[in-house]
């Protein structure tokens, strides 16, 4: 059995002709890794030339191609292991990452000896590229990390993607027909450990990624991701860093986002609440809340509010609310449970 290779070549014209001599990989499925001094992207092709064609025109920030080959590999597996390695660069956090989110078409299925490939020769994969120093940590390092475990790049299910794009086609037609005071709701309830902040953590990436794209719905929208919860709001923000289309702006704690807009006297298109049985049901004079309900003023500063709710987590007595509190402040409410 083969051992993985990894190949070199600088990002520019005439890498193209050296790879031209080497027919082994040509139409063969292969993992490549481009990366500049600070940003890197990460891909999966069966067309190695014509892929680094189309990067020369489009990519910026990138000088060098790594291409990653093994005899075993096949098209299912470069996919997932693509999958992998875009999760594990994040939690590396040694650069900043170009690649965009999968979508329900992208998720990887099962296939023919998949523990092998997900196992074993992903640990040779990255042991290699830790040799080469194009990774700064281990696996078990990164495996720790917070950072990583909420990856907005993170495998999903079925189940969790079906959600995610009915979570986006809500948002687009809701912020296209807003008109009311009180934006639209949409509530997502699960209990404890059924992944909901992950699949947030995806949804927003992609939203923020279509609010770049002049031909999306959502172009020029202005979204924030709320929660309030100190390490959570610190780990969503070492996210920001660390993933091309996030800022850092756009992720904040409830009571500072309220009063800044209500300061400014705008209006944000789509705010999601993560954690949001922390919400606050009552004033808070000391941390500088002055409103009744995190959530009704929440609602009147944007056109959508997606909230991840357990209602089994409400900590204290002025983080209490239910449906009830809900329904009666909104047009909108569609509850989308999540198991």
């Amino acid at each position: 059995m083969s051992a993985i290779e990894i190949l070199s070549w600088s990002f520019k014209q005439d890498s193209i002709k050296q790879i031209n001599n080497a027919e082994q990989y040509l139409n063969y499925p292969v993992i490549y890794v481009l990366n500049g001094n600070k940003e890197a992207y990460i891909g999966e092709t069966v067309y190695f030339k014509n892929r680094m064609k189309a990067h020369l025109k489009a990519r910026k920030n990138i000088d060098q191609i790594n291409l990653i080959k093994h005899e075993e590999f096949n098209r299912s597996a470069t996919f997932h292991l693509e999958t992998k390695l875009i999760n594990y660069f994040l939690g590396d956090e040694k650069y900043t990452l170009q690649n965009k989110s999968k979508m329900a078409s992208d998720f990887t299925h099962n296939y023919y000896n998949k523990p092998y490939y997900d196992q074993q020769l992903f640990k040779e994969i990255w042991q290699k590229l830790y040799e080469q120093k194009l990774v700064d940590h281990e696996l078990h390092t990164i495996e720790n990390k917070d950072i990583f475990k909420l990856s907005p790049f993170k495998e999903l299910s079925l189940e969790q993607l079906e959600l995610k794009e009915k979570v986006l086609e809500f948002c687009e037609k809701q912020v296209q027909a807003a008109t009311s005071a009180y934006g639209s709701l949409l509530v997502i309830e699960g209990e404890a450990g059924v992944g909901k902040s992950v699949v947030l953590s995806s949804i927003f990436n992609t939203i923020q990624e279509r609010a770049e794209e002049a031909s999306s719905p959502l172009y020029k929208t202005e979204n924030y991701l709320v929660v309030n919860h100190e390490e959570m709001f610190k780990t969503y923000k070492g996210i920001a860093k660390q993933v091309k289309h996030l800022k850092g702006k756009n992720f904040a704690k409830p009571t500072p986002l309220v009063n800044t807009l209500q300061k400014e006297q705008k209006k944000a298109d789509i705010i999601f609440v993560d954690e949001a049985h922390l919400l606050l049901t009552k004033s808070d004079t000391y941390n500088n809340f002055h409103g009744n309900n995190h959530l009704e003023e929440l609602l009147k500063l944007a056109k959508v509010v997606v909230i991840i709710y357990d209602q089994n987590q409400v900590l204290k007595l002025k983080s209490l609310w239910g449906a009830a509190t809900v329904t009666a402040k909104i047009n909108l409410t569609v509850f989308a449970h999540f198991k």
